[in-house]
């Protein structure tokens, strides 16, 4: 009997915790070629009850001024995968400069029926993770490495549901993101080298050449 009374306390124990949500810039190259645009997602996993965010990626450089030598092109809502599956009007983009900054906001709400009553979903990997799909352009005389960086201080992920003064509340395990959100480097992609750069540029040649011959 004693067994039995300890068994259901041993299960509770060992039942499994949901997975912490995730926000992160995925598919980042491991360089740039000066003068092309580069591409990644921005990804948010294991939201629960999501009905709204608000989020911020700041590009600085190593050399450089950001909004001129290299900027965000403004993304529309992603073609597959989007957090909140519909591909409405409810998503925004817009990007300024600010203190050696060039700032993307991401920003969108879940109202199907448009209503004015907002939806929470669970946002899952593969499913429907895709807050947007981002390019940078660079200029082609921009030499050093390109920063990106998830703003913590601006991150806004809530729920449909409101406290008693009317304000959002925000999804579980939101302050654990957000932390370490904070205390994570930014995301780097450097120049290619110049030998890698001389590679390129010799394989185009070669085409070139080898069009001609016919």
């Amino acid at each position: 009997m004693r067994l039995l009374a300890v068994l259901p306390a041993v299960l509770l124990l060992a039942a499994p915790c949901a997975a912490a949500p995730m926000l992160a810039i995925d598919g980042l190259p491991g360089g740039y070629t000066p003068g092309q645009p580069l591409t990644f997602d921005v990804l948010l996993t294991g939201a629960e009850n999501l009905a709204s965010y608000f989020i911020e990626i700041g590009l600085t450089l190593e050399t450089g001024q950001p909004g001129t030598d290299a900027w965000f092109l403004e993304p529309g809502p992603p073609a597959s995968r989007y957090v909140f599956f519909a591909h409405d009007t409810h998503f925004e983009a817009a990007v300024h400069t600010v203190a050696g900054q060039h700032i993307l906001s991401l920003s969108g709400f879940n109202d199907p029926d448009d209503d004015h009553v907002l939806d929470g979903v669970d946002t899952v990997a593969g499913v429907n993770d895709r807050v947007a799909t981002v390019t940078v352009q660079t200029l082609p005389s921009l030499t050093g490495a390109i920063y990106l960086t998830l703003a913590a201080g601006t991150l806004e992920l809530d729920t449909p549901d409101k406290d008693a003064g009317g304000t959002p509340a925000p999804i579980v395990g939101f302050a654990t993101l957000q932390a370490d959100l904070a205390a994570s480097p930014p995301a780097e992609v450097p120049v290619p080298e110049p030998a890698t750069l001389a590679l390129v540029a010799a394989g185009g040649l070669g085409a070139a050449l080898a069009r001609r011959r016919r």
